[in-house]
């Protein structure tokens, strides 16, 4: 399952119930949150991958691919992002 600061980060309430996504981030930390944000969404999902032992098919591969391809951008020394 996501986790709730992940949910939290994604999902912010405004009148109209959520974020509006397609808003470009006004500040450089906002744009590091959004960073954050995605990387933790493809390691939840790599994280996934090993949880729950899924058939590896053609489709699990080509997920695990996409998702490991973020370590071309950033890498983690497994407390903080940093640009590569």
């Amino acid at each position: 399952m996501m986790s709730d600061s992940i949910k939290g980060a994604l999902l912010k309430h405004n009148k109209s119930g959520f974020e509006n996504v397609n808003e470009k981030p006004a500040t450089l930390e906002q744009w590091i949150e959004k960073a954050e944000t995605l990387w933790q969404l493809l390691d939840d999902i790599d994280t996934y991958g090993d949880m729950y032992k899924p058939p590896i098919n053609e489709y699990f591969k080509a997920v695990n691919k996409k998702a490991s391809e973020r370590h071309k951008i950033l890498y983690s020394d497994g407390h903080k992002l940093i640009n590569r």
